[in-house]
This record gives structure tokens, C-alpha cells and sequence, in this order.
């Protein structure tokens, strides 16, 4: 297979995986104290809600998502561990999309872990792999650079012990 057809099929491969892995849900992971400096990946509105930031922050690529009221951040689970737990008493402020589902308090944050399919990390290998094969193509293109050297160095050889 050639190289160039070879990388079209992966990529594509790669798009088909990645839409595959989708977000399914979210798991509550409590109420901490502190925030998620993720200036660049956060929303606020009046349809905020657990789940609808869950999936907005999947959809970043970010694993955490955070809610307090009508704001919602996204973070990675170092941002997290930098969090302080707190208890969930303290978490009682009504989200703005669903007044039934608590979004933080003051200074406190409802956070939860997105869960999605296998096909996510799946695609991710694929990407690995891709990035392995590109590596290998380029290698290969360098081995057949040094044949012709070689060639053209016997030829030169040749020339000379004449």
C-alpha cells in the first residue's frame, strides 16, 4: 500500500473512531472547595446544568467538568486533585438550566467526571499509531535517499579507478 493512501486510511479511520466516542454520561465526583482556572475552556448561561457541562467539557477533550450556578469549567484530573473535597452541604446552590440539580455554592464546585465510550481511547491509539507509521514512512524515505548516495558513490568510485 502506498504511503500516501496508507495515511488517508488512518485518518479517516481516526475521524470515524473519534465521532464514535461520544459522551454517554457523567459521574458525580462531589462538592470541592476552590475553583478550575480554565479561563479558555468555560461557559455561563441560564441553561447550565450538570450534564449539559459534562458534555460540553467531553467535547474539549476535558475528562472534569465543574458548575457553580449559571458557570461551568472544564478541567484534567490534575486540575482536580489540586481541589480541596468539601462536604456536599456546602453545594447547594440551584443550577441555572434545572433548579432540582445543585451547581456548586459560593466558593464550592458540584464536580463530576464525563464518562464516554471505549472508542475515544481507541482512537487516541490510532492516533499513536499513526504518528508511528508517519515516523516510519519518513525513515523509509531516508533509507531510499542513502541507497541512491550509495549508488551514486560506487558510481563516482568507479569513475575514479579508471
Amino acid at each position: 500500500m502506498s504511503r500516501g493512501l496508507a495515511l488517508v486510511v488512518l485518518l479517516g479511520l481516526v475521524g470515524i473512531i473519534s465521532a464514535q466516542g461520544k459522551w454517554k454520561a457523567a459521574t458525580k465526583k462531589g462538592c470541592y472547595k476552590g475553583t478550575i482556572d480554565s479561563k479558555d475552556v468555560k461557559i455561563s448561561g441560564d441553561d447550565i446544568t450538570n450534564p449539559g457541562c459534562s458534555e460540553y467539557c467531553w467535547e474539549q477533550k476535558k475528562p472534569y467538568s465543574a458548575t457553580t450556578g449559571q458557570d461551568c469549567g472544564c478541567g484534567s484530573e490534575d486540575e482536580i486533585k489540586k481541589l480541596d473535597p468539601a462536604d456536599d452541604s456546602s453545594c447547594t446552590t440551584p443550577c441555572a438550566g434545572n433548579s432540582k440539580e445543585m451547581c456548586g455554592g459560593v466558593g464550592f464546585m458540584s464536580v463530576w467526571k464525563a464518562e464516554g465510550g471505549k472508542k475515544r481511547g481507541m482512537a487516541e491509539k490510532l492516533e499513536e499509531v499513526n504518528g508511528r507509521l508517519r515516523e516510519l514512512i519518513a525513515k523509509r524515505e531516508m533509507a531510499e535517499e542513502m541507497e541512491e548516495m550509495e549508488e551514486q558513490l560506487r558510481e563516482l568510485e568507479a569513475k575514479l579507478s579508471r
